[in-house]
């Protein structure tokens, strides 16, 4: 088995059990009810993660192209057994999940600089917590401290993911 199809199978890998930590993260984090939530949206986040850590921290030279084989790959699968939108299709996830990916990009990469004012994680949590239920979070009580430090665990342990996966060995470390 070539290189890049293992790195392709450990991303999608890693993307698919994500959605299933998020999911988790929206029943007992959240108090959501399964059918409540979008797993679309799921995806779009747990790639979202995956995409801008493995861009950030893999040292493959064609890592663009990889992850971009990856977000097909995970978005037909999805797409092809979404009960709860039978009408998704590859193309409108594909645009969705772009709109996805600044919006979100953008509040992690806030998240994990020092020199902020707001609280980002907070404001990442309600926007995605929106996006995936379709609801206002107004409406919704959570603590979003607890809701923070969940996702910003997840969040984490990713960055660790890629670094320890997809970082080319030093000479020295044979």
């Amino acid at each position: 088995m070539d290189h890049n199809h293992q790195t392709r199978q450990k991303l999608t890998k890693q993307t698919v059990s994500g959605q299933a930590v998020l999911s988790r993260f929206f029943e007992e984090i959240l108090e959501e009810q399964p059918e409540t939530v979008r797993t679309i949206e799921l995806t779009y986040f747990a790639l979202t993660v995956t995409t801008i850590f493995y861009l950030q921290y893999g040292e493959q030279d064609n890592k663009k192209a990889l992850i971009d084989e990856v977000i097909t790959a995970v978005l037909r699968k999805e797409t092809g057994r979404s009960a709860t939108n039978p009408d998704l299709n590859i193309e409108t996830a594909h645009q969705e999940f772009k709109n996805r990916l600044s919006k979100y990009s953008a509040l992690i990469t806030q998240l994990l600089q020092d020199d902020r004012d707001h609280n980002p994680i907070a404001e990442l949590v309600i926007k995605f917590y929106e996006s995936a239920t379709q609801k206002s979070a107004a409406d919704k009580t959570f603590s979003t401290g607890k809701a923070g430090t969940v996702l910003s665990k997840y969040i984490i342990d990713n960055i660790k993911y890629v670094q320890r996966e997809f970082r080319t060995p030093s000479p020295n470390q044979g």
